[in-house]
């Protein structure tokens, strides 16, 4: 039971992410993608729906490539390093 004005936390995934991660290719779940960025799967559905973040859907997963995330990092972040 949750009390008003208490913010449930996201489930932890069993595998964790670091940067080294993201240049490799292959996809992330929503979840680990909103995981690794520290941000709420909601908020991360908001960056696929304004087209920010690549993504591919496989029946009703939606899959997150790896590249399109380094390409949204570095954008957010005005990173050529990255680009």
């Amino acid at each position: 039971m949750q009390h008003k004005g208490v913010v449930a936390r996201i489930p932890a995934t069993s595998e964790k992410f670091c940067a080294q991660d993201l240049f490799g290719d292959g996809c992330l779940r929503v979840r680990d993608a909103a995981a690794f960025l520290a941000i709420s799967r909601a908020r991360l559905y908001e960056h696929l729906r304004a087209g920010r973040i690549q993504f591919v859907k496989d029946g009703r997963r939606t899959l997150i490539p790896k590249r399109g995330l380094v390409q949204f990092l570095a954008e957010r972040f005005d990173c050529e390093a990255l680009k």
